[in-house]
């Protein structure tokens, strides 16, 4: 019987070590380097274009909502998020004047922690700052260390409940220095 406790306690520590894909925190040194390659302002990012997959768990539903679409961005004025599938919307965000987009660049209202893999990033942002709290738990966004693209984010709501957003077909434009 302890036989079969130990080899299913062995193979679940294998199988969590598996799925999580080995990765390992970041060493200060690495964090300060690859944060400030990911942190670019939307003047530095120039244009982008990717399709996506929105995945929304909630407590409120049995089944996920799943819509797809385009994001393009037009670097530093728009961002255009338009769902094509299962329904048809289009919103537009200025990158220069939205303050949404200002607060997530306030560095010291988040924690942000770095994990490395042989082919990935993968950086937890938490909230430090109570209304923020209110609002969402954490992000975790999972970065291709060959082509710096961010390939999928979680938001998790302060309620628990989750948005799985993965990017995929990216072709992007640097901006031009003048």
């Amino acid at each position: 019987m302890r036989r079969i406790v130990a080899t299913t306690v062995l193979a679940t520590a294998f199988a969590v070590t598996a799925m999580a894909g080995d990765f390992r925190p970041a060493t200060p040194e690495e964090s300060a380097e690859v944060l400030a390659e990911v942190e670019l302002s939307p003047a530095e990012l120039g244009s982008l274009r990717c399709h996506f997959t929105q995945t929304r768990r909630t407590a409120l539903l049995e089944e996920a909502l799943v819509t797809r679409g385009v994001l393009t961005i037009d670097a530093p004025k728009t961002l255009v998020w338009e769902v094509t599938e299962p329904y048809s919307s289009r919103s537009v965000v200025a990158l220069d004047s939205d303050k949404r987009m200002k607060a997530m660049g306030r560095k010291n209202d988040f924690d942000r922690k770095l994990f490395i893999s042989s082919d990935t990033y993968r950086i937890e942002i938490t909230p430090l700052k109570r209304d923020l709290k209110q609002l969402f738990a954490g992000i975790c966004a999972w970065i291709d260390k060959a082509t710096g693209d961010v390939r999928k984010v979680v938001l998790t709501e302060a309620s628990g409940d989750t948005t799985t957003i993965e990017f995929h077909g990216i072709t992007k434009q640097k901006k031009l220095t003048e």
